[in-house]
């Protein structure tokens, strides 16, 4: 996955987006489209010639990028032709500001379903709740007993479990057959839920590993590498969710999975 958030130099961005083009003559096109000689635009990108607001706005458009994404290559053009560090610093700050807000993983989650409080403490204290609203989608599951048979509950459980989601339309009940009710939820990153939420279905995780499915993926990495290459991967990740999100959507509800994504610095 290649995102322009990765780069705090244009020149460095140009270079790399037109690398992963694979592509013949794209640096030609590329002056020709912006209207510049080829020469000057080889001169851009050897650092002996600045890239002007106006031609990263040319630029930008043939690209394609989106409104934020060309706002942030204009932050880059300003840093590298600012002519004091107090400037630089400024706008530095902007660069920063706009990674972090571009990193945060609720962008890439199209969310329509905002609990209170107080549901969502009762909610995310246990994996159960989500794992009976997610299960309410499949056809196969449509009683509250086939709910308790398949996830291995006491049907008393399910049943409280359900007259709360009921009463707060995480699920619905149609012509009698349990569905979910909102199309998602989402816990930011800033909620005091986040960590049990996360907690819940690692442990549910840890505790799938002993049946040895090999239909199940689990995967772990300790590794050296790079900053540069550390936010390259953590970019892959946030793909890989927003590729996720926007297949799962439109999937019929067959089966019910978890996936539990992790990385981090020690």
């Amino acid at each position: 996955m290649f995102s322009i958030y990765q780069f705090t130099n244009y020149r460095s961005f140009i270079e790399d987006w037109i690398l992963q083009q694979n592509t013949k003559g794209l640096k030609s096109k590329i002056a020709q489209a912006i209207g510049l000689s080829s020469s000057m635009m080889s001169l851009i990108l050897k650092g002996e010639k600045q890239l002007s607001q106006e031609k990263a706005v040319e630029l930008s458009d043939f690209i394609g990028l989106n409104e934020e994404e060309s706002d942030y290559l204009l932050f880059l053009v300003d840093f590298d032709r600012a002519g004091s560090q107090r400037l630089k610093n400024k706008i530095a700050i902007k660069i920063k500001r706009a990674q972090d807000q571009a990193a945060k993983v609720e962008r890439h989650i199209k969310k329509n379903q905002i609990l209170s409080p107080e549901v969502m403490s009762i909610y995310y204290s246990s994996w159960i709740y989500a794992a009976i609203r997610n299960c309410c989608a499949l056809p196969h599951l449509s009683s509250e007993n086939q709910l308790a048979h398949h996830l291995n509950l006491p049907v008393a459980v399910v049943h409280r479990v359900v007259n709360f989601m009921l009463q707060h339309n995480l699920i619905t009940k149609r012509e009698g057959r349990f569905t979910p009710g909102s199309s998602s939820t989402f816990i930011p990153f800033e909620s005091p839920h986040v960590n049990k939420h996360h907690q819940n279905w690692r442990h549910k995780s840890i505790e799938h590993m002993e049946s040895k499915n090999r239909e199940d993926l689990f995967f772990t990495m300790p590794m050296t590498l790079a900053e540069e290459d550390f936010k390259k991967v953590k970019e892959l990740l946030l793909k890989t969710i927003k590729d996720t999100s926007g297949l799962i959507e439109p999937s019929p509800s067959e089966t019910f999975a978890c996936l539990n994504i992790d990385l981090f610095k020690l």
